[in-house]
This record gives structure tokens, C-alpha cells and sequence, in this order.
């Protein structure tokens, strides 16, 4: 489109133009014929230098105005950049006090887990001590109830006991001279005695604990079993006791003395020799009244026993001479067996199940601090990624 004018520039600079002398006369009529057309050539090419200058005006001034058009969008493209990288800048910033704030939340994080730690070892230590006070105190209002019974049955037995030597004598004085007489037969009134004392209900008073005992008033004196429950140790050996005091008997044995004994006879299988150094005195006791007579027999059997055993009993018997007591009444020893110690799996199992409560707590606690944990990791990782994306914002190319 500019090459034809461009070229007609070029000939009216190139091409040499001749001067017409006007002194001299236009002899030849070709020349003229040239001169006009060169002239008419002349007048192309200033009419085709005007249109190229004002093609060449057109087009600066298009070129002018793409020029300022771009150089606007050029500074509003810096503009633009400058406020990106603001915003940049005040997002790093940002980021910057979240990260502070996140470390500062992973150390508030850290220090309530530990808090919490503290306060769940504290909360543990308290249920303890409040289970330990609640089976303290049940097992002080078992006690108090135990003792309040236990002096009511004492209470009973001897009114009852009392009752039983009252009518004794009763019986005493209403019989014959003959009667009196007769050892037997004031034996035969003892025996007598106790069965209707055991008849109308004489209650047995029985302590338990670690000096648990059985204690049983008779109509001839008060009986006492140890230990109470009568459990066999797991060696297999265990001393049982039993205690007697007599009571007084007026008229029925008057100045004559008077003996007792007390016979175990243990269960099948089990060996239980009486024990005379340990009962100071022999199985058959003159009655001194006023004082406790000690019975004492060794318990000994195999240690693969049967933990159950028979019931066995205590026999109770009194007469005016040695070799001739009668039994008077019978008292039940139940026997049984201690359980071995447990093995190792039983005692870590008996452990676990004590201590399950806080186990499970713990577990609780530690899967609420891994879930806390995972959460903060994985909102520095988004902060991160953000962070990663802006700085990429930032190091791309200005637009052109």
C-alpha cells in the first residue's frame, strides 16, 4: 500500500531534472512534447508526495494513539502489579501472624494437654480415694450393723442362757432326794436344759473380720470358736481354738467338782491332733469357775485338698467324773480351704480390671489430643499451601 508512493519519491530525487533556458526557443516539438509529459510526471509525484505524507501523518497518529492506548494499560498493568504485590505483602504478613498464632496455639495446646493430664492423674486419684472412702464407710455401717446385731444376739443368748438356769433349778428343787443324788441324773437335767434352750431359738452371736469369732452361750458356761470364718491357709495348716468359761450351777452341782471337755472331730481326710502345750492343760477340765479353759487342735491336710470340706462340729461334754463326761451340746465347724495365690496372667488380669476405668480414660484423653493434633498439622499445611501459592503469584512475569 506505501510502496507506489514511496517509489515516486524516489524518482523525483533520482531522476535529473533539466532546466528550460528560456532565452532559448522551443525548436524541436518532441522535446516539448517531453518536457510537458515530464512536468505532468512532475505534478504525480507532488500530488503522490502529499498523499504519502498524509498517509505517513495518518499513520503516526494511528500509531500514536495504539502508542498512548497501550502505555495506558501498561500503567494501569503497574498499578495492578504494585497492588498485587501490596496485597501479597499484606497476605505474607498475615500469614506470618497466623503461623505465630498457630505456634502459639500448638504451645497452649501442649500446655492444656498436660493440664489435663495433671487434672485426669488428680480426678483418678480422687475416685480412688472416694472408692476407697465409700467401701471405708460400707464397710464401717456393715461393722456397726454386725456389732449392733452381735450385741443384741449376746444379748438374747444370755437372757436366754439365764432363762435356761433358772428353770434348771426349778427343776433341781423339784426333784427327789434320790435324784440329788445320782450324778447321772443331774447330768441327764443339764442336757435337758440346753435341749429346750436350743429349742425356743438361742441365737448365736458370730463376729467376722481378721478376729472374727463364733460365740455360743450354753445353759454349763459360754462357748467361743477361732478364728471365724474357719478357713484352712494354703500350707494347709491351721490352729483352731475354742474358749470356754462356765457359769455357776447352784445345788445341781452344789461342792462337787465337775469336768468338761471339748472333742473336734474333723472330716475325712484331714488330720486336726489336739494340741496340749498350745491348750495348757489336758482335753478333760476340772471346772474352775470364774476362769477360761483353752482347747486347741493343729488342722492339717494335703495341699491338693478339696477347697469345700464336710461339715464337722465341736461336741461339748460335762460330768461329776473325768472319764465320765456326757455330751451336753455339739457347735458346726464348717472347714474351708484357701484359695491359692494367684499366677502372674491372673494378677495382671485382676489388675487390668481394677484399674480399667482410668485405661479407658487415658485412651479417651489421648485419642482427643491425636485428633486436636491432626487438626492443627492440617491447618499449617493449608496455610502453607496458601503461602506457596501466593509467593508463586508473585514471581510471575508483569503482563506486556
Amino acid at each position: 500500500m506505501y510502496l507506489r508512493p514511496i517509489l515516486m519519491v524516489l524518482l523525483v530525487f533520482l531522476v535529473p531534472q533539466g532546466k528550460q533556458n528560456p532565452k532559448e526557443p522551443n525548436s524541436n516539438p518532441q522535446t516539448s512534447a517531453t518536457e510537458e509529459r515530464l512536468a505532468a510526471c512532475q505534478q504525480q509525484l507532488k500530488n503522490a508526495n502529499a498523499s504519502c505524507k498524509k498517509i505517513v501523518i495518518e499513520t503516526e497518529t494511528r500509531d500514536q494513539e495504539k502508542y498512548d492506548l497501550l502505555k495506558t494499560e501498561y500503567t494501569g498493568a503497574e498499578n495492578r502489579l504494585r497492588d498485587s504485590e501490596k496485597t501479597v505483602a499484606d497476605l505474607q504478613g498475615q500469614l506470618g501472624r497466623a503461623k505465630d498464632r498457630l505456634n502459639a496455639t500448638d504451645g497452649e495446646i501442649a500446655n492444656k494437654v498436660r493440664e489435663i493430664d495433671g487434672k485426669n492423674r488428680d480426678i483418678d486419684d480422687k475416685n480412688k480415694e472416694i472408692a476407697r472412702l465409700n467401701a471405708m464407710s460400707a464397710s464401717l455401717k456393715e461393722d456397726m450393723k454386725k456389732l449392733g446385731l452381735d450385741l443384741k444376739s449376746r444379748e438374747q443368748a444370755r437372757d436366754a442362757a439365764e432363762q435356761a438356769r433358772k428353770d434348771l433349778q426349778q427343776k433341781f428343787e423339784a426333784a427327789s432326794a434320790q435324784q440329788k443324788k445320782d450324778p447321772d441324773a443331774m447330768v441327764a437335767l443339764m442336757k435337758q436344759a440346753q435341749i429346750e434352750m436350743d429349742q425356743n431359738g438361742a441365737p448365736t452371736a458370730v463376729t467376722a473380720g481378721k478376729d472374727g469369732s463364733l460365740r455360743r452361750e450354753l445353759v454349763i458356761g459360754t462357748l467361743e470358736i477361732k478364728p471365724y470364718p474357719t478357713q484352712v491357709p494354703a500350707d494347709g495348716k491351721l490352729q483352731l481354738v475354742a474358749l470356754f468359761t462356765p457359769h455357776p450351777l447352784p445345788g445341781i452341782t452344789g461342792n462337787s467338782p465337775w469336768y468338761v471337755k471339748l472333742a473336734y472331730n474333723p472330716p475325712p481326710g484331714v488330720n486336726a491332733p489336739f494340741s496340749q502345750n498350745d491348750s495348757l492343760g489336758e482335753e478333760d477340765r476340772k471346772v474352775l469357775i470364774g476362769s477360761e479353759h483353752k482347747w486347741v487342735w493343729i488342722v492339717d491336710m494335703a495341699n491338693n485338698y478339696r477347697a469345700d470340706l464336710t461339715p464337722t462340729q465341736i461336741d461339748i461334754l460335762a460330768g461329776f467324773e473325768p472319764d465320765k463326761v456326757q455330751r451336753i451340746a455339739g457347735q458346726s465347724v464348717v472347714l474351708t480351704r484357701e484359695k491359692p495365690n494367684p499366677g502372674v496372667f491372673a494378677r495382671a488380669f485382676a489388675t487390668l480390671k481394677e484399674n480399667l476405668t482410668y485405661i479407658l480414660g487415658t485412651i479417651a484423653a489421648l485419642c482427643g489430643i491425636w485428633g486436636a493434633l491432626i487438626t492443627v498439622k492440617l491447618k499449617r499445611l493449608e496455610l502453607e499451601k496458601s503461602a506457596g501459592n501466593l509467593d508463586q503469584g508473585q514471581t510471575a512475569p508483569p503482563p506486556t
